[in-house]
């Protein structure tokens, strides 16, 4: 669990930095150089420290988890489209949409919930509300084109969550986190050359590098958890991440905060206690 919490922390901390980078460039440029920094982080530490465990059983095993990875990248791609025309209260709809295919799957297929399970997760959904009901007035009226592509954000997400989870069954979370950025970077340049997009220089002075570090310990963190977890609790615990990001602009960008925030985050952190 806490390194669930640590993820959520870094990620809310990568968001308050991805929302002054955007301002600057492209959402892909950005993600193109991240993907470089973070792929080249890993494969350094992995050559370096942990070479024994790149291991792939067979080659049928490799692609799977490519397209794991193919599939996390795709929700990435809806996200930043589907942002572009709406806002926080719709992004939280769809987060919760993704809570419930997990929690459907492990319902249904793995018959995975205790008592103690469902209180935490009713008082993080209970803290989610909350924040949500806050928020409630950003909400406006978006295109049938961007509610797909946060539908399809949704089910990315969810599926590649519990694929994930069955690859760390076998897999060292270091090497699913490389084998992850280096698809999410051959996949963004692609896209960038595509689509004609200007390329963010490697040696450019700006704060990527710093997002690179964080989302990839950010990730690394994530891994563990999820191996120690389930992807319900990893999809539960990734709803404080908008909570903390407000709580971290407040702080950073002095943005107004409101005290349903905090009240949202202190029944959120109650939930996850259970589900520790």
């Amino acid at each position: 669990m806490g390194y669930l919490i640590t993820s959520m922390l870094l990620l809310a901390l990568n968001n308050v930095i991805w929302k002054y980078m955007v301002s600057h460039s492209n959402p892909l440029a950005i993600m193109v150089k991240r993907a470089l920094l973070t792929s080249s982080i890993g494969i350094f530490i992995l050559a370096v420290f942990f070479r024994e465990i790149l291991d792939y059983d067979s080659f049928n095993e490799f692609m799977l988890i490519s397209f794991t990875c193919t599939v996390g990248f795709l929700g990435l791609l809806m996200m930043l489209n589907g942002l572009k025309d709406s806002n926080l209260s719709h992004f939280l709809h769809y987060s919760l949409l993704s809570g419930i295919f997990v929690g459907s799957w492990l319902l249904f297929v793995e018959n995975q919930f205790t008592n103690r399970y469902v209180i935490g997760v009713g008082l993080v959904l209970s803290g989610f509300f909350l924040f949500y009901l806050n928020r409630r007035h950003d909400s406006a009226t978006i295109s049938s084109r961007t509610h797909f592509q946060l539908f399809m954000m949704s089910l990315c997400f969810a599926l590649s969550g519990i694929l994930q989870w069955y690859h760390l069954k076998t897999h060292e979370p270091l090497l699913l986190v490389i084998h992850q950025e280096v698809v999410v970077f051959l996949l963004a340049a692609g896209t960038t050359w595509v689509f004609r997009i200007k390329r963010i220089p490697v040696f450019n002075a700006d704060k990527i590098p710093l997002m690179a570090i964080i989302i990839f310990l950010a990730l690394l963190c994530g891994m563990l958890g999820l191996k120690e977890t389930d992807p319900l609790i990893a999809n539960i615990i990734g709803l404080f991440t908008p909570v903390a990001t407000i709580l971290l602009g407040s702080l950073m960008l002095k943005e107004k905060l409101a005290w349903s925030s905090l009240l949202s985050l202190v029944l959120m952190l109650c939930g996850a206690y259970f589900l520790k």
